[in-house]
């Protein structure tokens, strides 16, 4: 006797998570997305560890005064992180688009793709977005996925105006910074990046959004 399938509605919106998770188990998003079925987990040490250094780091750019106390992986990059204080950068980002590429809320119902960021400045003179993101764990060959992905996300806002006054002569870096070992690796973009970029994720995340089994 075959056995019979069941048909589940696709998904309506997309992240890198989302991506990932779907590349290793589809069901895992059927269950979490789809069915909107959450499994409590035990805490997950790398986890937690990884949400201390990340507050930390938000905090010491964000606040103003004096450069509060940082948890020991972050004690290297201090004059990095003095430099996002006086640049006035942006912590803790959301960023969504519709379909059609165009910005809106990160809650919004046409909301398609969402990326979270650690960290982003942009200068107008000269023309300039560097995108940060934190890493507490080892280096991975997909992260320069994730790094392209906040690359197409950062292009796209200045191409409408919202970052580095929307210049097209802008140049994007966007970096990983692995707190444990202090390595860094980085992507550098310009705007003609942004159609490839646009391209190559619309290509790689067609199966999963067309996903119903």
């Amino acid at each position: 006797m075959r056995a019979l399938k069941t048909k589940f509605a696709t998904l309506t919106s997309w992240s890198y998570s989302v991506y990932n998770q779907w590349i290793a188990c589809p069901y895992a998003v059927c269950l979490d997305k789809v069915q909107k079925i959450r499994i409590k987990e035990p805490p997950n040490p790398h986890f937690v560890k990884g949400d201390r250094v990340h507050h930390s780091a938000e905090n010491s750019i964000r606040q103003s005064g004096r450069m509060p106390k940082l948890e020991p992986e972050l004690e290297k990059f201090k004059p990095m992180l003095a430099a996002f204080r006086k640049a006035k950068a942006k912590v803790e980002l959301e960023w969504a688009f519709t379909s059609a590429w165009n910005p809106t809320g990160w809650f919004a119902s046409d909301a398609w793709l969402r990326i979270k960021m650690d960290v982003c400045a942009d200068t107008v003179d000269p023309p300039f977005v560097d995108i940060v993101d934190w890493k507490t764990g080892r280096q991975y060959d997909d992260h320069r996925q994730q790094r392209s992905i906040y690359a197409l996300g950062g292009l796209q806002l200045v191409d409408v105006g919202a970052l580095a006054g929307g210049s097209k002569d802008v140049k994007l870096t966007v970096r990983h910074i692995y707190v444990d070992t202090g390595v860094k690796a980085t992507e550098a973009y310009d705007m003609k990046d942004l159609a490839p970029l646009k391209r190559e994720w619309t290509a790689r995340i067609k199966d999963m959004m067309a996903d119903t089994t």
